[in-house]
């Protein structure tokens, strides 16, 4: 399963073969956040983050977990932009 990448939307899961340096180039719009090593987050989807867990809180009731410093990252871009 090398090369394969899980896809996250608001209606499915599906699995496409491919690298996320690849799908990165295609989702460079600033309603993305393509700063995380294995993530392309659709920022306008996103209803909370608890930095301290690690959890991001998404619209549909999805929960994404991620380490710390990665939701520090995400949280940090949030208070530079002026959302969340």
């Amino acid at each position: 399963m090398k090369n394969t990448l899980l896809i996250t939307t608001i209606y499915e899961e599906s699995f496409i073969d491919g690298k996320i340096s690849q799908i990165k180039q295609k989702f460079d719009m600033p309603v993305f956040y393509n700063e995380l090593k294995s993530y392309i987050i659709h920022v306008s989807m996103i209803k909370s983050i608890n930095q301290s867990i690690g959890f991001i809180y998404f619209q549909n009731g999805s929960i994404l977990e991620l380490n710390t410093p990665s939701a520090r990252k995400l949280l940090a871009y949030f208070k530079e932009k002026g959302g969340l």
